[in-house]
């Protein structure tokens, strides 16, 4: 498989706190150029922290976290990286008045896509995830599993440098779940991808490393050659 260059993700002795309790304690984390990541842990270990702050909707109390690539000839503040992260939590962050195809055009538009370039990718990804059928439904009249597919189309629409999925997997039927990851195989050719679950089986076939979140620190317990 062929990868283009595309950017480095690196945490760098990353701390972060709510209040008096420590989430992440001196994190370590580099995601290597092009590299498939699956982030696992308990519950209240700090995974959705660590992804909010890679996806820059959260700030580290202390350490850097650089957007850049592998050459380190580029590296950027949040603010630059933003646009090109491509992120989805837990929950599907949607406006129950938008349509479908107005939440990718959204996307794609703020982006810097032309309207005639947003509209075209709205439905190419729409098709994608197999929701053209609802183009002009509103998200509040989805079910949660084709909220989730929309949420994961307005993170993949921009095909972003930097894919970050908070349970992805979560409210999908098989089905959904099987676009879920054919898509993810497609992505891995342009993004760096870092994937959190309770449920890793479904995406260890495609993962490079497994990276476990584990008193406060994150350590790799599988990688491949």
């Amino acid at each position: 498989m062929t990868v283009r260059s595309v950017p480095i993700l690196w945490l760098e002795h990353i701390t972060k706190t709510y209040g008096r309790r420590r989430v992440l304690n001196d994190v370590e984390m580099l995601l290597p150029t092009g590299s498939f990541n699956l982030l696992v842990g308990p519950n209240g270990s700090g995974k959705t922290t660590l992804l909010r702050l890679a996806s820059t909707y959260a700030r580290p109390t202390q350490g850097r976290i650089h957007w850049g690539r592998s050459d380190g000839t580029e590296t950027m503040d949040a603010r630059n990286a933003r646009p090109r992260v491509g992120y989805a939590g837990h929950t599907p962050l949607l406006y129950d008045e938008l349509t479908t195809h107005e939440h990718l055009e959204f996307a794609l538009r703020i982006r810097g896509a032309t309207v005639a370039g947003a509209r075209d990718g709205a439905a190419t990804w729409l098709r994608t995830f197999e929701l053209d059928r609802r183009y002009d439904e509103r998200a509040e009249t989805l079910s949660r599993g084709l909220r989730q597919r929309l949420a994961l189309a307005q993170a993949f629409a921009p095909r972003p440098d930097f894919l970050l999925l908070d349970e992805p997997g979560s409210n999908l039927d098989a089905h959904g779940l099987e676009i879920l990851i054919e898509t993810l195989r497609a992505a891995r050719r342009t993004a760096t991808i870092l994937v959190a679950t309770h449920e890793p089986d479904p995406f260890r076939p495609l993962a490079d490393r497994v990276l476990e979140v584990k008193d406060a620190k994150v350590q790799v317990w599988g990688e491949k050659a």
